[in-house]
C-alpha cells in the first residue's frame, strides 16, 4: 500500500430531516463499509448547528468502532493518528438549506445554455433567468431580473474558445450595471465557464464588484462538452453559499476535507459509472423531504436532474401545488373527504420527519410520491439518449434508488412494488437500494481515491433487493393467464399460472438461485419476446414479476381499488388481504347531493304539513347518529397471517 493512499474514509451527509454518516476502511485489502449511524439532522430551531447532530452520530460510531474522532478543540480528527483515531478524509455533503437561486447566461439556448444547465444538474440550484440571444428580453427585463430576483449566482458560459466574443459582451454589460446598483453584500459571485479568451475582460469588468470564479469552457468547440472543472467550481461555490447560511453549515464545514459539497453530484457520477461499465440501461432515484433526484443513463450518455420543489416532507406544498389533487386521487382506495389531501401535506409541512399514522395517510403519501416520480421521468425523458418522448421506456437494465421514501416500508418487494408503479421499467430490471447513504460521498471519494469509490458501489454495501421481472401488455387469454411459468429449483420443479394483474413475489435468499421459463400468452411480452429462459440469483427481496402491465394504470373506481391495491400489498408483504371499511367507497359529493335531495322533500313535506291543521307543524324524532371511525390500519397491512393462497407452494419451496 502505497504511504499517501487515503485508508480510513468519513462521510457525513446532511438532508432536510436526516444526517447519516458513514465509515469505511480498508479491510483485507479492500475498502469496506464498516460502519453507519443516522439521526436528525439538527439545522434549525433550537440547535442551529449541524455540528450537534453530527456529533452525536459520531458517539454512535465510537461506540461501535472504539475509534475516537473528535480532538480537544471539537475538530474532528484528520489524518487518522497512530492510535488510529480520526480518519484520513473527512467529506460532508448536503441537501438540506435553500437551494442557489442562479441566473444562467449564455449564447444559444440548445449549445451553451444546454451545457450550462446539464453541468448544474449536480448542484442544487433554482433557475432565476436564463439569458441568451434569443430569450426575448428587453435589457430592462435582465436589469429586474438581476435587480429583483436576488440570485445568489450567476453562471456565464458561452463562445466556443477563441470565437465569438461581442454578442456575449453586450449580454455582460447589464450584468455590470446590475450588480453596480445593488448593495455591496447583496451582490452574488460570478462563475465563468466560456470562452476562454475573455477570461481576462470578465476579470477587469467584475473582479472589483464581486467574486469572480474562473472555470475552464464547458464548450470549447461545438463538438465538445467538457462540464467536469465547471461542476466543480459549482460545489466550491456551493460549499461558500452555504457558509453565508451561519453557523449552522459554517462549522461543519471548516472541518470537512472537500467543504460541503451537493449530494446529487455523486447520483449522476454513479448513475454514469454503471452506464459506462455494465454497458447498460441505468436509472438512479432518489425522493427525500425536500427535493428529488433522478439521473437516467440510456444508450451510454447520462443526464441528471434535480427538483428542489419535489419532497415529501419540506417541499410537500409545493409538490401538491405541481401535481394538484386530482392526479393523485387514481390511486387512492377511498374519496378523499372535504380538504383532507391538503390537511394532510399542512400537516406534514409542519412536521417534515413525521411517518403516516394511518392507512389514510399511508396511501396519500404513496399516491403522491407515484405521481410525482411518474411525472419527472415524462420530463426528463425528452432528455434521455434515443429515449421516445411518450410510450414505454426500453428496457432498464439496472434500478438504484435512495431516500426513506423508496426504501422505507420494511419490507423488501413492497418497495419494488412501489418503484415499479413509480418508473414504470420494462425488461428485466436488477435492484438495488442505498439504505445507509453510501452514494452520497462517491464524487468526493472518487477525486480523492478512485479505487475506493469502485470497491464500494462494486460490493454489498449497495443492498441488491433482486429482480424486477416486468411484463408489458394488458390483455391475457380468456382463462386470465398472462404466462406460464415453469420454476426449477435443485429440487424440484412448479408449475404456475401467473394472472393477468398479478404481482408475484417469490422469496429468494441470497446466493442462491432458480431457472424460471416464462411463456407469455395473450399480447404478454417479458423483454419484447414471447418467451424467456433465465437463471437468476436471490436477493433481500427475492425475485419479483410484474404482470399488471404496461403502461400500468390504477384501477378505475375507488371500489376496485379497495380491493386491488390491498391485494398488491398483500403479495408484496406475503400477507393477507387487508379489507378496507366500506365507509371509503362513500363518495362526499354523492351524500352532499343527497342531502339537498332530502332537504328539497323534507321542505315539500312541512308544505303539504302546513296545508294539514290536524297535523303538528314541527315534528321532532331523535335519530341515532352512527359514528364512523377510520381505524388505524397499518399494522394490517403487515399482519402475520397464514398464507393459503395458490402460491403457498412456491413460497415453501422457496423458503
Amino acid at each position: 500500500m502505497a504511504s499517501n493512499r487515503v485508508s480510513s474514509i468519513l462521510a457525513a451527509d446532511f438532508g432536510s430531516v436526516r444526517t447519516r454518516v458513514v465509515l469505511f476502511d480498508v479491510v483485507d485489502g479492500e475498502y469496506r463499509l464498516v460502519a453507519h449511524a443516522t439521526g436528525r439532522t439538527t439545522l434549525g430551531f433550537p440547535d442551529n448547528d449541524l455540528n450537534k447532530g453530527l456529533r452525536r452520530q459520531l458517539q454512535e460510531l465510537t461506540r461501535v468502532t472504539g475509534r475516537e474522532f473528535y480532538n480537544q478543540n471539537g475538530h474532528v480528527v484528520t489524518p487518522e493518528d497512530r492510535q488510529r483515531n480520526g480518519v484520513d478524509y473527512f467529506i460532508t455533503t448536503a441537501s438540506a438549506g435553500r437551494p442557489i437561486r442562479t441566473i444562467i447566461i449564455g449564447l444559444l439556448p440548445e449549445v451553451s445554455v444546454a451545457s450550462a444547465l446539464r453541468a448544474t444538474s449536480g448542484t442544487y440550484i433554482e433557475r432565476v433567468a436564463e439569458f441568451h440571444l434569443r430569450d426575448g428580453y428587453t435589457e430592462e427585463d435582465r436589469l429586474n431580473a438581476i435587480v429583483t430576483g436576488r440570485p445568489d449566482l450567476i453562471f456565464v458560459a458561452g463562445g466556443t474558445n477563441n470565437g465569438a466574443q461581442e454578442a456575449l459582451k453586450d449580454i455582460l454589460e447589464i450584468v455590470e450595471l446590475g450588480l453596480k446598483i445593488q448593495d455591496k453584500e447583496l451582490r452574488p459571485p460570478i462563475l465563468y465557464a466560456g470562452n476562454k479568451a475573455l477570461q481576462e475582460h470578465i476579470n477587469e469588468r467584475f473582479s472589483g464588484l464581486t467574486d469572480v470564479i474562473l472555470s475552464e469552457n464547458i464548450r470549447p468547440s461545438m463538438t465538445i462538452e467538457s462540464t467536469d472543472a465547471a461542476q466543480i467550481a459549482l460545489g466550491k461555490a456551493f460549499d461558500e453559499h452555504r457558509e453565508t447560511q451561519g453557523v449552522a453549515f459554517s462549522t461543519v464545514g471548516e472541518m470537512s476535507s472537500t467543504g460541503l459539497l451537493p449530494t446529487a453530484e455523486s447520483y449522476r457520477l454513479v448513475g454514469d459509472y454503471f452506464s459506462k461499465t455494465r454497458q447498460a440501461n441505468v436509472i438512479l432515484a432518489d425522493m427525500g423531504s425536500t427535493s428529488t433526484i433522478l439521473v437516467g443513463s440510456f444508450n451510454g450518455d447520462t443526464n441528471a436532474s434535480i427538483r428542489t420543489n419535489v419532497g415529501l416532507g419540506q417541499s410537500i406544498l409545493e409538490t401538491l401545488n405541481t401535481l394538484g389533487e386530482d392526479a393523485l386521487r387514481p390511486w387512492l382506495p377511498f374519496y378523499p373527504i372535504g380538504s383532507e389531501i391538503r390537511n394532510y401535506v399542512m400537516n406534514k409541512l409542519a412536521r417534515p420527519a413525521s411517518i403516516p399514522m394511518n392507512a389514510r395517510e399511508m396511501f396519500l403519501e404513496q399516491a403522491m410520491m407515484r405521481v410525482a416520480l411518474r411525472q419527472i421521468v415524462q420530463e426528463d425523458r425528452q432528455a434521455w439518449k434515443d429515449v421516445s418522448p411518450e410510450g414505454l421506456l426500453p428496457h432498464v437494465d439496472l434500478i438504484v434508488v435512495g431516500g426513506g421514501a423508496l426504501t422505507g416500508t420494511g419490507t423488501p418487494a413492497y418497495d419494488m412494488m412501489l418503484l415499479a408503479d413509480s418508473l414504470q421499467p420494462t425488461g428485466i430490471t436488477e435492484i438495488k437500494a442505498d439504505r445507509h447513504g453510501i452514494i452520497a460521498p462517491m464524487s468526493a471519494i472518487a477525486r480523492a481515491e478512485p479505487e475506493a469509490m469502485v470497491q464500494l458501489i462494486e460490493g454489498d454495501d449497495l443492498e441488491h433487493l433482486g429482480t424486477l421481472i416486468n411484463l408489458t401488455g394488458t390483455r391475457g387469454t380468456s382463462d386470465g393467464v398472462a404466462a406460464k411459468l415453469v420454476i426449477t429449483t435443485e429440487d424440484e420443479t412448479v408449475n404456475y399460472d401467473l394472472k393477468v394483474g398479478e404481482y408475484l413475489s417469490l422469496p429468494l435468499p441470497h446466493n442462491f438461485s432458480i431457472k424460471i421459463k416464462i411463456s407469455c400468452r395473450g399480447n404478454y411480452r417479458i423483454a419484447g419476446r414471447s418467451s424467456r429462459t433465465l437463471t437468476l440469483k436471490g436477493g433481500t427481496a427475492g425475485i419479483v414479476i410484474d404482470a399488471r402491465g404496461r403502461p400500468l394504470l390504477p384501477p378505475a373506481t375507488v371500489g376496485e381499488r379497495m380491493t386491488v391495491i390491498p391485494q398488491w400489498i398483500a403479495s408484496a408483504t406475503d400477507t393477507a388481504p387487508i379489507v378496507l371499511p366500506v365507509e371509503w367507497n362513500l363518495n362526499p359529493e354523492d351524500e352532499l347531493e343527497a342531502e339537498e335531495l332530502s332537504s328539497t322533500q323534507e321542505m315539500q313535506t312541512l308544505f303539504d304539513t302546513i296545508e294539514d291543521e290536524d297535523d303538528p307543524l314541527f315534528a321532532y324524532e331523535e335519530e341515532d347518529e352512527e359514528l364512523v371511525q377510520n381505524d388505524e390500519l397499518l399494522d394490517d397491512l403487515f399482519a402475520e397471517e397464514e398464507d393459503d393462497d395458490d402460491i403457498g407452494g412456491l413460497r415453501d419451496l422457496l423458503n
